[in-house]
């Protein structure tokens, strides 16, 4: 790459053809190498672009896949450090906040996101997670991810939040439309996981009712 005004979109371009080939087209798996070479390029283009705010947030997302959460913590902090409002940073921040278990940090980067903009629907299934199955609180978590859905109805991650969080308010008969409608979408292995669950209270139930049937 030559030095030129738009140097950013020729990084990013770059970098887009190289995630795009790190991903095997039959199988879906992603090679590790290629995708440490595409954060090499962000790499270098961050430093000849002083620090571009689009090649920055790549490269954040980039260490956090390849699982090098604490460096991307380190990077999303320093941006929001420079950029306060930059909301894109600031959802990130709580998205990696969440893998390094720090709940209660990471809902209020969240929170904060949503109220910059309330038209980030990864954010608000974040903060329905954390506050159904790290807060205790199913009732809030439940606003949260009706949001969430409300603004991408086919994404199957929220859809087994929702679920999840039926589950866990008891209501077993919208949890496993919920899920089963989730894995119509895109199968998850934490839907299966959920979705046992479900049918697993579902048997506890009927195995009560035909208990008390028979006292």
């Amino acid at each position: 790459l030559t030095r030129h005004a738009s140097m950013p979109v020729l990084y990013l371009m770059q970098y887009e053809v190289m995630v795009g080939e790190a991903t095997d087209p039959e199988t879906h798996r992603v090679s590790t190498d290629k995708v440490r070479s595409a954060r090499d390029l962000l790499v270098r283009g961050v430093a000849e672009t002083q620090s571009h705010p689009a090649l920055l947030e790549r490269l954040v997302n980039v260490n956090l896949q390849l699982g090098d959460v604490d460096e991307a913590e380190r990077m999303a902090r320093q941006v929001i450090q420079r950029q306060p409002n930059n909301v894109n940073m600031i959802a990130m921040l709580s998205e990696i906040l969440i893998h390094q278990k720090k709940y209660e940090e990471s809902l209020q980067w969240a929170r904060r996101a949503l109220a910059l903009n309330r038209n980030l629907p990864q954010a608000a299934n974040n903060a329905a997670w954390i506050l159904a199955t790290e807060m205790g609180n199913p009732r809030a978590a439940r606003v949260e991810i009706e949001h969430a859905l409300s603004l991408d109805p086919g994404n199957a991650a929220y859809r087994d939040t929702s679920g999840w969080i039926y589950y866990l308010q008891g209501d077993m008969s919208r949890a496993l439309s919920d899920l089963e409608g989730a894995l119509r979408i895109k199968e998850l292995d934490v839907t299966h996981y959920h979705l046992g669950k479900v049918h697993d209270a579902i048997r506890r139930s009927s195995r009560l009712e035909d208990d008390r049937e028979a006292a």
